[in-house]
């Protein structure tokens, strides 16, 4: 079995060396043995691994390597078949590796490694078996065929891919050879990573995740069905009685005794004091002070303090709306009549209310005069 080792700093060699002759077909005839961290990335079996390689004919192939298995504690092992298509042609076949990995990166990682050449031997010489004219036809065509396929070697050396890049715009890999994109792009999902912001449970008992990108998403039912009963748990110890005291600086404290029923206690602390009594006093310029007495109630106080200076003159007031006027009239039945008015531009005229001095027999009770009195509305 041939075998092959990536190493961490990507150098690929060949550690065990073992014949492979043309046109055979070899289930797992290459082993690769490949470092778990390589470069940044810090576990190839959450990278994708390309092999690719390139045939003396000129016919190249690549193959993804996705299935490992452990093979120590820092490389994984990677199997690959030595078939018909690899050992077609005799000479040497040349291999290298690429290396795709997103991680949690928005740009992916992408790593080559070197090239190393596997010998793919002749099979057994046919001469033995065929007369010369024969042989000597075959030399011709195999002649003819060997130029024809250095000149497709040739021709496709040119196109061989020496490069893989990334174009974000598009999200798409690119070959490419001396700068040069070869073959069709392959389209990739940009990996955008996303962390947990909230998660609840609904009303339906139904699971949200709601990620840091905005995203929500309904993971299902996690509420199951109300459960029975359960039995009633043994009953409890006696719980513990808390005692107050109050000190003679009025503190109260609290001790714990249990199991015993609590008594009344009195924690009603002792009378106080008696207090002391301020009496005011208002001195000539008006200045109110309290002296501190003894503790009998003191006697009536008065703090009114003596007449105060005339103050100031105050200025003249606004001037007053003009007031309304009565005014008398008699009409031509001689009534008396009153109106008022609001303003009066003329000093009406004199008005005798007693024109025939027919007043002056009044006396007693009885109508003496012509004129009629009415109220005034």
């Amino acid at each position: 079995m041939l075998v092959i080792k990536l190493s961490e700093d990507k150098e690929l060699q060949i550690t065990v060396d073992s014949p492979i002759y043309r046109g055979e077909n070899i289930e797992n005839g290459i082993m690769f043995l490949v470092s778990k961290t390589i470069g940044p990335i810090q576990d190839v079996a959450n990278a994708k691994l390309y092999l690719t390689y390139l045939r003396p004919d000129g016919v190249a192939e690549m193959v993804w390597l996705y299935e490992h298995s452990e093979y120590s504690d820092g490389y994984y092992q990677f199997m690959m078949p030595a078939n018909r298509k690899f050992t077609r042609v005799q000479g040497q076949v040349t291999v290298w590796f690429q290396i795709y990995d997103t991680g949690a990166c928005v740009k992916p990682i992408i790593l080559k490694s070197n090239e190393v050449l596997i010998n793919v031997l002749p099979a057994k010489d046919g001469s033995d078996y065929v007369d010369d004219d024969t042989l000597s036809l075959v030399y011709s065509v195999q002649k003819g065929m060997e130029a024809h396929v250095q000149e497709k070697i040739d021709e496709l050396s040119a196109k061989k891919a020496d490069n893989i890049s990334y174009n974000a715009e598009d999200k798409s890999l690119h070959l490419s050879a001396d700068g040069e994109d070869i073959g069709e792009p392959l389209k990739v999902e940009e990996f955008v990573p996303a962390g947990i912001d909230r998660m609840w449970v609904s009303g339906s008992g139904n699971l949200w995740i709601t990620y840091t990108n905005g995203q929500s998403v309904n993971v299902g039912h996690v509420v199951g069905p109300e459960g029975p009963v359960g039995s009633h748990g043994p009953r409890g110890e006696t719980g513990g009685v808390w005692y107050p005291s109050v000190s003679e600086e009025g503190e109260i404290s609290w001790k714990l005794d249990s199991g015993v029923e609590p008594v009344a206690t009195n924690i009603k602390g002792d009378p106080g004091k008696d207090g002391v009594w301020y009496t005011p006093s208002v001195s000539p310029d008006g200045v109110l002070s309290w002296t501190l007495g003894s503790r009998v109630p003191p006697g009536t106080a008065n703090i009114k303090g003596q007449q105060g200076d005339r103050g100031e003159k105050g200025e003249r007031g606004p001037e007053g709306k003009q007031g309304k006027v009565v005014v008398p009239t008699i009409d031509g039945k001689k009534i008396l009549r009153w109106s008022i008015e609001d303003d009066v531009s003329q000093v009406p005229d004199p008005v005798d209310l007693n024109p025939n001095d027919e007043w002056n027999a009044v006396s007693g009770v009885g109508k003496m005069s012509d004129y009629n009195w009415q109220g005034l509305n």
